[in-house]
């Protein structure tokens, strides 16, 4: 597993799973106010797939939030990864946020009512 050390910073830790499936990398900040989630697939290494992102209420509106998205973006371009992909509930203002860092709408996730699948190139910030 390649060190990510540095593309994660001080300010977090890292706790890396590989199973038989691919790698799972959990981010959190040192204090524990927020956390994040990536995964790659072994047979999907174009796409790292993101969820968990979690911040708390009392830590919003200072960068955190941002900070963690564009780790696990840098962490999956250094894997090697094109795409990023992650599944958010619609219409709310999560839905706006990662809109607002460059992720379109995909399709309807099937296995969650309301929720929707969202992706954003990593190669060159252009999304389809």
């Amino acid at each position: 597993m390649t060190d990510h050390s540095a593309l994660i910073g001080p300010r977090y830790i890292s706790h890396y799973v590989v199973s038989s499936w691919g790698v799972s990398i959990l981010i959190m900040e040192k204090s524990g106010k927020a956390f994040a989630r990536l995964y790659r697939y072994n047979d999907d290494p174009n796409t790292v797939y993101l969820d968990c992102l979690s911040v708390d209420e009392n830590a919003r509106r200072h960068g955190v939030g941002t900070e963690l998205q564009e780790i696990r973006e840098n962490i999956g371009r250094s894997m090697g990864a094109n795409i990023s992909c992650l599944w958010v509930e619609k219409d709310t203002w999560m839905h706006d946020w990662y809109k607002k860092r460059g992720y379109k709408d995909l399709r309807d996730n099937e296995n969650e009512e309301g929720a929707i699948w969202m992706e954003k190139s990593l190669v060159d910030n252009t999304n389809y």
